[in-house]
């Protein structure tokens, strides 16, 4: 009896600990998502200028002049470099996910031997 007990305390926290992972994982997306979505803006907002008008970007304290298709590749990357990391996000979640889903199951079927 002390065996299960331990024994389902140790799954119990299993799957605690599973469930922060998978918590960690989902907010880490949000916040790069978010990136995302003000670097589509920057973008957005990139077309409506002109090959005259001045681009500047923050380099520590000051404000640098950058050329505008140089503004826009620089964007582009960073674009490409977040859908990266949500697609490598997204497969650590889907990894995470079945792992949450094993970890409550083995609980449950815990709970169900000591009933």
């Amino acid at each position: 009896m002390t065996l299960d007990i331990r024994a389902l305390e140790e799954a119990g926290k299993a799957v605690e600990e599973s469930h922060k992972t998978l918590q960690s994982l989902l907010e880490q997306r949000t916040q790069i998502f978010i990136g995302q979505r003000e670097n589509e803006i920057v973008l957005d907002e990139f077309e409506f200028l002109s090959d005259t008008d001045v681009v500047m970007k923050q380099v520590g304290p000051t404000l640098v002049r950058e050329e505008l298709d140089a503004a826009k590749q620089n964007v582009k990357q960073r674009l490409d470099y977040m859908a990266n990391q949500l697609k490598s996000l997204d497969s650590k979640i889907e990894a995470t996910q079945k792992i949450v889903a094993a970890a409550e199951t083995k609980l449950a079927q815990m709970q169900a031997r000591i009933k």
